[in-house]
């Protein structure tokens, strides 16, 4: 049996599919959210994983879909549940599928994507890369 916010979301994609346009990209967003985080309070991840590749594959099966359902918003919350359980690498792919979508204009995928990158870089990186003195003795040693 679906649950409620299942069968809203499948309702609203397949108007979409079928050349409804009226619907409203904030309603699929909010009811994106919603569906995943019941999935995720119940613990239904394999419904929760069925759920992304749907999404993909309605992307995938119509690419003008993107800005209808406001993929780059979908993204970006697919990628803060990677974040959330720690698969940096997986919410690096979707914040950059977000961003890309966007034209660059998700603010929050750019911002979360700079904030991973952020966390899995260690400080010292930083430091060592800015050191002009340090790299100008490394390149003049090297010849």
């Amino acid at each position: 049996m679906m649950s409620k916010y299942e069968q809203l979301l499948a309702t609203k994609l397949n108007n979409i599919t079928n050349g409804n346009f009226t619907v409203d990209v904030f309603e699929i967003r909010t009811c994106f959210q919603n569906l995943l985080d019941h999935y995720i309070l119940n613990s239904e991840f394999d419904k929760l994983f069925q759920l992304f590749d749907k999404i993909e594959f309605l992307i995938r099966k119509n690419p003008d879909l993107v800005e209808k359902i406001s993929y780059d918003e979908i993204s970006r919350i697919i990628g803060d549940f990677f974040y959330k359980i720690n698969h940096n690498l997986k919410a690096l792919e979707y914040y950059e599928k977000a961003i890309i979508t966007s034209n660059e204009n998700n603010l929050i995928a750019i911002e979360s994507y700079e904030n991973v990158l952020n966390e899995n870089i260690e400080r010292w990186h930083y430091r060592m890369l800015n050191d002009k003195v340090l790299i100008f003795l490394f390149i003049t040693n090297l010849y």
